[in-house]
């Protein structure tokens, strides 16, 4: 697939680059199009700015980035981005809204993509933008950040990419051209929401069960009280999603849970 751009390189912001902004980020700066900037902490960002990125992967040979544009604090923007993308977790969410609104990153043609995990995350950002240009990502790639400067690749998925107040439009398709040059499995979808819902469908029982109980991921499978409560969860939410007639994935949740 070719990336269709104009001569200007587009400049790009990731609010927020850890993991998995790292990953999207990283990859995007490789294209010649892009001028891509990671806001995030430091020394993770001081590392990637000075000596570049290292991607680690399971089942390829690793990856390293060259040096990519970074703030531990966003300056003072002369012109607006022409793209954000929201990488922060969802709790920092107000402060990502704020410090876009009062470095001026978003401008009358920016145009924001959320990705995150979560329900309501879009309306942090109402006021700085317009519905239309809002747009929403759900992605089931696997991103761990290793030590500064240096992330693991943890497993390959699938970002769909859709807009959850107006309909898909060309920069759609843009956004899943670009991610799949660069190897990020992408598709459009029209149900953006349903899959928010799915999504955390499938994070509800797994990463606060885990955290309480100090275990990984994997091992909510294998221990058995522990594999209980993850379904008696994922049972309660499903009666509440239906209960509250939210469109969600329910041909098999528990199953899509302990997959």
């Amino acid at each position: 697939v070719e990336v269709v751009m104009s001569e200007n390189k587009l400049k790009i912001l990731f609010w927020g680059s850890g993991a998995i902004g790292s990953l999207f980020g990283g990859l995007l700066s490789l294209s010649k199009d892009f001028e891509v900037n990671l806001l995030g902490r430091d020394p993770h960002i001081e590392t990637i700015r000075n000596k570049g990125l290292l991607i680690k992967q399971r089942s390829k040979r690793d990856l390293r980035i060259p040096a990519i544009h970074g703030y531990s604090i966003l300056p003072e923007q002369t012109h607006p981005f022409d793209v954000v993308f929201v990488t922060c977790k969802a709790r920092d969410n107000v402060e990502s809204a704020m410090d876009l609104e009062k470095k001026g990153a978003i401008g009358k043609q920016t145009k924001l993509v959320i990705v995150q995990n979560g329900v309501g995350n879009e309306e942090y950002f109402l006021h700085l933008i317009p519905k239309d240009h809002i747009y929403r990502i759900i992605t089931t790639e696997g991103a761990l950040t290793l030590e500064p400067g240096v992330i693991m690749h943890s497993g390959p998925g699938l970002t769909s990419i859709g807009k959850p107040y107006a309909n898909n439009d060309e920069f759609s398709d843009q956004l899943v051209n670009w991610l799949s040059v660069v190897g990020l499995d992408s598709a459009i979808t029209n149900e953006i929401q349903m899959k928010t819902w799915s999504k955390l469908l499938i994070n509800a029982p797994i990463n606060p069960i885990a955290t309480l109980y100090h275990v990984t991921n994997g091992e909510l499978v294998t221990i058995p009280h522990l594999r209980k409560m993850l379904e008696d969860v994922v049972n309660e939410t499903v009666e509440i999603l239906r209960r509250r007639n939210i469109p969600f994935d329910d041909s098999d949740p528990i199953t899509s849970v302990l997959n």
